[in-house]
C-alpha cells in the first residue's frame, strides 16, 4: 500500500530525472503512479492500516485518484484506490511545490527553442540551467549564443 506521502516521494525522485523531458509538452500524460492496492489477505490482516490508507486517499487533494471495485470472498465488495493520475507536468510541478521553477524553465525553453530550434534536444538535458540560473546570467548566456550565431567565422 503506497501512502500519499510515499507517492509524493516517488514523484519527487522522478522530477529531477525527467523534468527536462517534459519541457515543451514531452512525456506521456496522464502520469500514472500505482498505489500498490493490497489483496484481500493483506487488507484483512491489517484492517486498521488498510482503512487509514483508503481514507487518506479519499481526502487526497493533489491529483485524480482512480478507484477500483474488488469483490472479495471474506470482506465483500470493497472500493480501493488503484492509481494516482496527474494530467500534465504543470499539475506535477504544483504537487511538488515546483511551480515557479517549472514555469521559469518552460518560458525559457520556449523562448530559446523558438529562436534556436536546433537547441531543443540539448536544452531538455539542461532543466536546472533553465530553472535556476539568475535572470542576469541567463540574459548574458542568450546574448553570447546570439553573438556566436552572428559570428560563426570566429571559430569560438
Amino acid at each position: 500500500m503506497r501512502s500519499p506521502e510515499q507517492a509524493v516521494a516517488l514523484l519527487r525522485g522522478q522530477w529531477p530525472r525527467q523534468a527536462g523531458d517534459w519541457l515543451g509538452g514531452g512525456g506521456e500524460w496522464p502520469l500514472r503512479v500505482s498505489l500498490a492496492a493490497p489483496g484481500e489477505k493483506q487488507a484483512s490482516a491489517h484492517w486498521v492500516a488498510f482503512e487509514a490508507w483508503r481514507s487518506a486517499w479519499k481526502s487526497w487533494p493533489g491529483g485524480e485518484v482512480s478507484w477500483i471495485e474488488r469483490r472479495w470472498p471474506l470482506l465483500g465488495r470493497q472500493v480501493v484506490p488503484e492509481a494516482l493520475l496527474l494530467p500534465d507536468a504543470n499539475a506535477l510541478a504544483a504537487l511538488l511545490g515546483e511551480t515557479v521553477r517549472w514555469q521559469r524553465a518552460c518560458a525559457r525553453f520556449a523562448t530559446w527553442t523558438q529562436r534556436w530550434p536546433s537547441l531543443a534536444t540539448g536544452l531538455r538535458r539542461q532543466y536546472l540551467l533553465l530553472a535556476d540560473t539568475g535572470e542576469t546570467e541567463f540574459i548574458r548566456l542568450g546574448d553570447m549564443l546570439a553573438w556566436l550565431q552572428a559570428h560563426r567565422a570566429s571559430n569560438l
